[in-house]
């Protein structure tokens, strides 16, 4: 399979992932976000909103289907009262799940996920613009707890004129607010939890982006998860010239 076309332009205030391609994904549009007519290709990466965030780059993944949904609900523990969600201790899920909330302690990030299928136009979608702090979860990718495959998350920056978004403070100054070992909590509605540690953050730019690359749609690689932001807004374009991609390996 040949690259990917990046995904359409968004508004010059908003910043996307990077078009992936996931082989022959198709799914219904999200209702919270605005799929735009994308160029020919397979799958890509949504844009935000008129204030919003990046989308990541194409990466072919050949015919991907999620895991089924397991058919009974196995027994979860729940937090133990006064501990709230950000409490719960890192443990290995007895079965996949759908995230809904994820917490970084040491920066006292607890903010909700957004399960997200591929639009409609063929993108790994983002949040809607307007939300600065939520992730959008890839659904049609790896959940967490299944095991392999890597987990894709990914949230707004919006451009330097506007109040920042989590995407702004996670890489501000042009470095890593997370450090290595750094832990990320994803939570589930059931009480489930898993924990991920952080190891780096490479930037890549998207001239430079090998379509081939692991580094942001890996299936069935080790139990990963990447969080995609936008960096790099060029004002003369309108467009974010690069992606941070913040790399972690499962606890």
């Amino acid at each position: 399979m040949g690259a990917v076309a990046w995904w359409p332009r968004g508004t010059p205030d908003a910043a996307e992932p990077l078009p992936v391609s996931t082989g022959s994904v198709t799914s219904s549009p999200s209702p919270t976000t605005d799929p735009t007519p994308s160029r020919t290709g397979p799958v890509t990466v949504a844009s935000p909103t008129p204030s919003a965030s990046p989308a990541p780059l194409p990466t072919p993944v050949g015919r991907y289907s999620p895991p089924p949904s397991p058919s009974a609900t196995p027994a979860t523990t729940q937090p133990a009262a006064g501990t709230g969600v950000a409490g719960q201790q890192c443990a290995t899920p007895a079965s996949s799940f759908v995230p809904t909330r994820y917490t970084i302690e040491r920066l006292g990030v607890h903010e909700r996920v957004i399960a997200m299928p591929t639009t409609g136009s063929g993108q790994v979608p983002s949040p809607p613009k307007n939300d600065r702090r939520s992730a959008g979860w890839w659904s049609d990718g790896p959940r967490p707890g299944a095991g392999k495959g890597k987990a894709v998350m990914t949230i707004h920056t919006y451009r330097p004129s506007l109040r920042p978004a989590l995407g702004n403070e996670l890489y501000r100054g042009g470095r890593s607010a997370l450090r290595p070992g750094d832990i990320i909590k994803l939570h589930g509605s059931g009480g489930q939890v898993a924990c991920y540690r952080f190891t780096e953050a490479p930037k890549i730019w998207v001239r430079d982006y090998d379509p081939s690359s692991r580094l942001m749609v890996d299936p069935n690689g080790a139990p990963s998860l990447v969080i995609v932001i936008c960096w790099d807004f060029n004002g003369r374009t309108g467009d974010w010239d690069s992606r941070v991609m913040f790399q972690f390996e499962q606890v």
